[in-house]
């Protein structure tokens, strides 16, 4: 059993949690060079992104059934 981090409702016994994504936010990973100077791109020659921004879950709530059908109002 768990609280619905939507409707704050508690769930009935057995009845599974859905895991929500309520904030992201953008992540640049850096890499390091031989001379220990930090670049935003990998240093490998086999595969270079042009684009290396990523996004990163920052907060999960668990709802229920019933709001996951309707989705996440927050």
């Amino acid at each position: 059993m768990y609280i619905c981090g939507n409707c704050n409702k508690v769930s009935l016994p057995g009845e599974k949690a859905t895991k929500k994504v309520t904030q992201q936010r953008d992540k640049v990973y850096t890499y390091k060079n031989a001379d220990g100077e930090e670049s935003r791109v990998p240093i490998s020659t086999k595969r270079v992104r042009t684009d290396n921004s990523f996004r990163e879950t920052v907060t999960e709530i668990n709802v229920c059934p019933r709001c996951a059908e309707v989705g996440v109002a927050q």
